[in-house]
């Protein structure tokens, strides 16, 4: 068979140009001759590697990546950055690595990459093993979306923060039957139990198996400075959930993490403190004992959004501290059981929940949110509205603390001349006009403009470019709200 190869070149210097970004390779890479991985004890498992490097160039490295069969992909499209990993050690006997500290402590499938690196910084072809686990650790979690529709006007709100913790939990590694999600009204694809004091005592009792190991708890709703308003009739008090857990970590071995979203939630702090001996207990609530500067939803936006990316706890908490603290709004960690948040705090939250994949954020200015997001920044306060695709128009509204509700169509700015910006006042939802803002800040205003103080709500609306926008095409999922109490 003839075959002739063709080369068009129209581009200058092609001998000195690369297909990427032109790393020489000297040598051969590290060959892995064999491997093999073993279960032990304690769902430990023992991996052994056989390296040969050709060159002769020493082994500076061997380990193995593990990839868990659960592993979800990202809808909003950023890429994984890091994995669960272990290093293998060199043994007495020349060219053998080994590690007996790898931990698959869930049930299920894995993957088990092994990698080497030799001194010329060349990488090794992988190789794959393939391992089951059978009767490994439970890791399990309780949703509660306190509420309903009757009590609150927000709970759609509600809904949302704790659907985003369900979504979060599944990318780390959490299975839909590990998931006890309590709610007051149906979900899709989601299955739901009523949020009441029978279901919240059937989790923490027999739902729950002996052999868990991480049980996260996350409660959003309204309450007071004792207990959590579950339904119509019904509130769970403090002292029956720390009564409920107190219980629970006497037969369970693993760590238990609560999270509490909601006004006063810094009340749960004090009320759970002192876990059994030898248990540990986070307790993390969205703002202090009283509730002032408390943005609904500011705390969990945040903080979840770091825990997706494999964040330690505390760092997750440290960076939506910090994030709200201009805002006067303070959250608060108790890990050392006494029930306050102070800097003897720190050392039981250093780990991820689940199992801890990394995956890249988004710099600000390309961040995708479906919520219109609040920032105070240099004194002054600003609303960023969230990217959208090419075929999407938005419809932005303010709603002022007289109940006003105005549909802005270019940016308000406060400057030396007063206020700044073009709206409407809502007359329905055939009139509202399209935003049409060049940039995503919809509102950038001095801190102490003269504006009334009160609550204030943000809603975005996405919608299909093109297509008509009434009574029938409008889709109440689409709309989003977020809330600012202006002082």
């Amino acid at each position: 068979m003839k075959q002739t190869p063709q080369l068009e070149m129209n581009i200058n210097n092609l001998r000195q140009r690369y297909i990427g970004n032109g790393t020489q390779i000297l040598g051969n890479a590290p060959i892995i001759i064999s491997s093999s991985v073993i279960m032990t004890d304690n769902n430990t498992v023992s991996i052994t590697a056989q390296v040969k490097d050709e060159d002769g160039d020493a082994i500076a490295r061997v380990w193995a990546v593990l990839i868990y069969e659960n592993l979800q992909l990202d809808p909003t499209g950023r890429p994984i950055t890091a994995l669960p990993s272990c290093e293998l050690e060199p043994t007495a006997e020349e060219g053998y690595f080994e590690s007996t500290q790898c931990t698959l402590d869930r049930e299920g499938h894995y993957e088990v990459v092994i990698y080497a690196l030799d001194s010329s910084n060349t990488v090794s072809k992988p190789m794959v093993k393939n391992i089951s686990v059978g009767q490994g650790f439970k890791y399990k979690a309780v949703i509660i979306a306190a509420g309903s529709e009757k009590t609150h006007l927000r709970y759609p709100q509600f809904i949302q923060s704790a659907t985003q913790v369900y979504n979060t939990l599944q990318y780390q590694g959490y299975k839909p039957d590990d998931i006890y999600y309590m709610a007051n009204v149906s979900i899709d694809d989601i299955e739901t139990k009523t949020a009441d004091l029978f279901n919240v005592e059937g989790a923490l009792t027999t739902w729950i198996e002996d052999n868990t190991r991480e049980l996260v708890i996350y409660l959003v709703g309204l309450g007071d400075q004792q207990s959590l308003t579950l339904n119509d009739t019904e509130s769970l008090r403090f002292g029956q959930l720390k009564k409920g857990l107190d219980t629970l970590q006497q037969r369970i071995s693993g760590r238990v993490i609560v999270v509490y979203e909601g006004p006063h939630s810094g009340n749960l702090l004090p009320a759970l403190k002192k876990p059994p001996v030898g248990k540990e207990r986070i307790v993390i609530s969205s703002t202090g004992i009283n509730d002032e500067g408390y943005q609904l939803m500011g705390f969990s936006d945040l903080f979840w959004q770091e825990i997706f990316k494999g964040i330690y706890v505390l760092n997750a908490f440290y960076r939506t501290e910090n994030a709200l603290s201009p805002l006067s709004q303070f959250p608060q960690l108790d890990d050392n059981g006494d029930g306050i948040y102070d800097y003897y705090d720190g050392e039981t939250s250093r780990y991820h929940i689940g199992i801890g994949i990394g995956r890249a954020g988004l710099p600000p200015e390309l961040n995708v949110h479906d919520n219109v997001q609040l920032r105070y920044q240099e004194g002054r306060l600003q609303v960023l509205l969230p990217t959208l695709l090419t075929d999407e128009v938005y419809y932005f509204g303010v709603q002022l603390p007289d109940g006003d509700l105005l549909i802005l169509t270019e940016a308000l700015k406060s400057d030396q001349g007063g206020l700044q910006g073009r709206f409407v006042p809502f007359q329905g939802i055939e009139t509202m006009p399209i935003w049409e803002g060049k940039d995503e800040m919809a509102i950038d205003i001095k801190a102490d403009s003269p504006i009334p103080k009160g609550e204030y709500r943000f809603y975005g609306y996405r919608h299909k470019a093109g297509t008509a926008l009434n009574e029938f095409s409008f889709n109440p999922q689409q709309l989003s709200q977020t809330v600012f109490d202006f002082r």
